[in-house]
């Protein structure tokens, strides 16, 4: 019994999560998971500051479930700009897009806080300090065709790309270096939205030229060979 007990709370945290779209964040995030989060020492990279942890379901009965998450810690004046992040890759519900689970405030370090699914590192600085941990973009030499891994990765981005019109949505992060980050299972997906700003007056055209310019103007890729 106390396993299927456990069970039931899972599936209901994992449809917590997935929920999230259509949950009130402004009015509830606060007081559920003010004592619901955990995390590493935050480190600055770039200017952002972030840090690697965990957030928690307390479902009763000394039962708690945790989920990983990376955190990125914002100033104490941009609550709405935490709520937009939210609610824009909220609405950009793909698996090519890391997910934003929450947006709450850290009382201790007066900052706030927006809980991402967890993540590794940025694609581009492991493209640029640690390339051999990727996999290769060609199946071969003679460069006629992309590994099955790259395939499925361009597809995907190009799908957020027409889920975004669709929406809407302005990604804007697409030309940043922050704007790919690489997780625990090798999975790249598009970070930054609504975080890494969009420049006034930005369309959809932008994002298809920065996506097109990620894989054209790095070595790693040979597109521009």
């Amino acid at each position: 019994m106390a396993r299927r007990n456990r069970e039931i709370y899972q599936e209901l945290a994992n449809q917590l999560v997935a929920l999230r779209e259509d949950f009130d964040w402004r009015r509830y995030c606060w007081w559920w998971y003010r004592q619901g989060f955990e995390f590493d020492t935050p480190v600055n990279e770039d200017g952002m500051t972030i840090a690697h942890g965990t957030f928690w379901f307390d479902v009763g009965y000394g039962e708690k479930l945790e989920h990983d998450a990376t955190f990125i810690f914002l100033g104490q004046h941009l609550g709405d700009t935490c709520y937009d992040i939210v609610d824009k890759t909220s609405q950009l519900d793909h698996e090519a897009v890391l997910e934003a689970y929450f947006t709450a405030y850290c009382e201790k370090m007066g900052m706030w806080v927006v809980a991402y699914e967890r993540f590794n590192s940025f694609l581009i600085d492991t493209i640029e300090n640690k390339p051999a941990e990727l996999k290769g973009f060609f199946k071969d030499n003679l460069r006629l065709e992309l590994r099955k891994f790259w395939r499925t990765t361009v597809r995907n981005l190009i799908r957020v790309l027409a889920l975004a019109k669709i929406k809407g949505v302005v990604i804007g992060s697409l030309g940043n270096r922050h704007g790919y980050v690489i997780l625990p299972s090798t999975e790249i997906k598009v970070f930054g939205i609504g975080l890494l700003g969009v420049a006034a007056g930005t369309a959809h055209g932008k994002d298809m030229y920065d996506l097109r310019t990620l894989f054209f103007s790095n070595t790693f890729f040979n597109g521009g060979a």
